[in-house]
């Protein structure tokens, strides 16, 4: 639990720190008067370093309980062997730098510092990118993809994120969403593709992975990333078109409700990198992480995974056409001026799709699956997980 809350922390601090960098680099014209504590960007470097370092940590007392061995001999040989080690000690370099310069103030009088700045963060994305695990399992495409993922992540929800809790309520929107929402958008489209690239090599059977808590995890991960999304259309389109003709209009609480599902999927984003993924074993990997109980509210039988295919269901046709529903309620919150009833319609839009798709699976018949065979397959409830 300790390594996910850090995964967590890890996101935000990242997001914030290269939010406040971007935005550091805007001519005052172009944005709102942003007003960040200086304990915020004060936390969040020395923070970001301590939750990269949790994973080490918890993998050196792995080690040292798995054989017995010393625990800092073992700390010191993942630091300086291992390239998740040598990737953080790189970043804590790097944010040594930052901190430096956000310290001595001297960020807030030479652009260039802050420039410099901005490429320090963009050092810590790449250094994490590097030793990610997309990185070992696909080399410089993985590298490529999950850097590129993260960038457009950390530049989107960042800026949202330090707009949207940092800005008086009486500012000019207009100039700031004229560059932002291109951003947004560019950004949303980098998402999509390095994701779909991570996904075709980390769960190319997207179908028969939903039995498995990775699969269950993405599955949540990517409707969640739909309110997302239709707040971004609010936000970005349609709020900016009423701004024109009423520009005393704040579109704070907005996009403070942006950022909040943005916070959400990063949460689900945290637990997820702890799934074990299955790559292209997904009955192997079933066989030591057993059955998402998520999965077997809908299909309580024992399964193997080479049975889940997936088919038309009426069900999941009224479940898209209840998703659809929520979502022009969403929309329609803006007209009633009602970012309560926004909020809780795009969160029922990402349940009835999340419905919608787990109504879609269906389990194949098995003419020689016998369910006391434990050891070719896994009854729900664990009682034969390993």
């Amino acid at each position: 639990m300790t390594v996910i809350i850090s995964k967590g922390v890890i996101y935000l601090c990242l997001a914030t720190l290269m939010g406040y960098t971007l935005l550091s680099l805007i001519p005052s014209a172009r944005k709102p008067a942003i007003h960040v504590p200086r304990w915020v960007i004060g936390t969040s470097i020395p923070l970001l370093a301590l939750t990269l370092l949790i994973p080490i940590v918890s993998l050196a007392r792995y080690v040292a309980q798995e054989t017995g061995g010393p625990f800092w001999p073992i700390l010191h040989n993942i630091l300086f062997s291992f390239e998740m080690g040598k990737a953080w000690l790189v970043i804590l370099l790097l944010l040594g730098g930052l901190a430096s310069l956000y310290f001595s103030r001297l960020m807030e009088q030479h652009k260039l510092l802050r420039y410099i700045a901005f490429l320090l963060m963009l050092g810590v994305v790449f250094v994490q990118g590097w030793a990610s695990h997309p990185s070992s399992v696909e080399g410089m495409l993985g590298f490529l993809a999950q850097s590129f993922h993260v960038l457009a992540i950390s530049l989107w929800i960042g800026s949202l994120f330090i707009v949207a809790w940092f800005t008086p309520r009486d500012t000019q929107w207009l100039p700031f969403l004229a560059w932002f929402t291109p951003l947004a958008v560019s950004c949303v489209l980098i998402i999509i593709i390095t994701g779909v690239t991570m996904m075709s090599f980390i769960t190319p059977y997207f179908t028969q992975s939903l039995i498995l808590p990775y699969g269950q995890m993405l599955l949540i991960k990517h409707v969640l990333i739909v309110p997302v999304l239709l707040f971004g259309l609010i936000n970005g389109f349609l709020l900016r078109r009423r701004l024109n003709t009423t520009p005393s209009l704040g579109p704070q609480r907005w996009l403070r409700a942006e950022s909040g599902l943005a916070l959400g999927v990063f949460a689900v984003t945290a637990y997820l990198t702890e799934q074990a993924p299955p790559h292209e074993e997904v009955a192997r990997t079933f066989q030591f992480t057993g059955a998402s109980p998520l999965f077997g509210w809908f299909h309580q039988d024992a399964i193997d995974p080479g049975q889940i295919s997936v088919m038309f269901s009426w069900w999941s046709l009224f479940f898209v056409t209840v998703a659809l529903i929520f979502a022009v309620s969403t929309v329609l919150g803006l007209r009633l001026k009602s970012v309560a009833m926004s909020l809780a319609s795009g969160l029922l839009v990402a349940l009835s799709l999340y419905l919608a798709v787990m109504m879609t699976v269906h389990i194949e018949p098995s003419a020689d699956f016998e369910t006391n065979t434990p050891n070719e397959y896994i009854e729900f409830g664990g009682s034969f997980c390993h």
